[in-house]
């Protein structure tokens, strides 16, 4: 695998980790702020989720990529 296709799969990886994550955890304020949609967030951190997304992502990109590496996804497929 080169730079560019490693990049673009870690890429694809963490937006799809992160939107699978993005709502996971979420506490709706009961009596909203006027002009807050009821279904914002209390508290809304994204910094912790960046980094929860990015160790998951991390790990699951180096498992891809020994996985394309020694070609185990051929070997699966046929």
């Amino acid at each position: 695998m080169g730079i560019v296709s490693g990049i673009v799969i870690f890429c694809c990886t963490w937006w799809l980790v992160f939107f699978m994550i993005m709502s996971q955890g979420f506490e709706t304020d009961t009596a909203p702020m006027a002009g807050t949609p009821k279904s914002a967030p209390k508290k809304f951190c994204f910094r912790e989720r960046f980094y929860r997304v990015s160790k998951i992502t991390c790990v699951i990109y180096v498992i891809l990529d020994l996985l394309i590496r020694f070609d185990c996804l051929q070997w699966m497929l046929n």
